[in-house]
């Protein structure tokens, strides 16, 4: 165990036998020291504890006001997005309960100050369903592009099985309120309008280094993918994974309500990013971009 973690357990102890001491940091010092511990800590417990320790800090300074201009994103290990109109933002992160399992938490609060906690009681994410904020899914929030009256987003979560998902979906802002899923991905022109699934869902073994980017540009709107393949493990234990195979797939956007399947990048595009180079999202929150697993 590196001398890094011994520090954090024997820090959280200390912590935790002596919480007065704590109690007189600042907020952003105990955020920072919390976010630190629920990633970082060998300790289950500990981090459990430093989670529950900065949810009740987070929830504190969001409910202050004009919290929304207090950015957080100076905050390791924790993902705070904002629409590029600076209207809301999300504030995500994910809790390591065991190798494989992850908790996962996430906020969305309007330019009005106003915070919802996103539900996390969906473990199975269904392609043709609508969540609201109260029946939907937690996850780390990666990418917001804005569309017309609409967002796209990106985001990831891993599930207890080990099986992490990269999700798009179309993101909808109605009175404050957020809601996830439209149909507008179609993998095929032939069917009718509307009947189109609601997110993408990428699935792969956490094994595997998988990407999924909306790139954009002046000549063609294109969500990029890597292509799945099941292979076999480099164990009998592990079995077949799901790993890319160096091949990518896209949904080309085909009018304002319909992005149609693709399942050669480069095929029927102008733009090809093997000769150009790719838009990136480098300069959001570069400090803060601990791969989740």
């Amino acid at each position: 165990m590196s001398q890094h973690f011994h520090l954090l357990t024997l820090i959280t102890i200390l912590f935790i036998s002596n919480s007065d001491v704590y109690s007189q940091l600042s907020s952003s010092e105990s955020l920072t020291f919390y976010a630190d511990v629920l990633t970082n800590a060998s300790s289950l417990e500990n981090r459990i504890h430093a989670n529950e320790k900065f949810i009740e800090e987070l929830d504190q300074t969001l409910s202050l006001k004009e919290s929304f201009k207090n950015s957080l994103e100076s905050l390791p290990w924790i993902f705070v997005r904002y629409a590029p109109s600076r209207e809301f933002r999300f504030i995500s992160w994910q809790l390591e309960l065991d190798e494989k399992q992850f908790q996962y938490f996430t906020y969305f609060q309007s330019e009005t100050g106003k915070v919802i906690k996103i539900s996390d009681d969906n473990q199975t994410l269904e392609l043709r369903e609508t969540y609201s904020a109260s029946n939907g899914y937690a996850a780390i929030i990666h990418q917001i592009i804005p569309f017309d009256n609409y967002y796209l987003l990106a985001s990831y979560r891993q599930k207890p099985n080990g099986i992490s998902q990269k999700i798009c979906e179309v993101l909808d802002v109605k009175d404050g309120e957020p809601s996830f899923g439209k149909s507008l991905f179609y993998e095929s022109a032939n069917v009718p309008n509307g009947r189109g699934k609601k997110r993408v869902i990428m699935t792969y073994s956490s094994v595997a280094s998988a990407s999924m980017n909306i790139n954009l540009n002046t000549i063609e709107k294109v969500i990029v993918f890597d292509h799945i393949i099941s292979v076999p493990g480099k164990t009998s234990k592990e079995g077949m994974i799901q790993v890319p195979d160096g091949s990518f797939e896209a949904y080309v956007q085909n009018g304002p309500d319909k992005w149609l399947y693709n399942p050669n990048l480069y095929e029927g595009l102008e733009y090809n990013p093997k000769s150009q180079s790719k838009p990136t999202n480098r300069k959001n929150n570069v400090k803060n971009s601990k791969k989740p697993r």
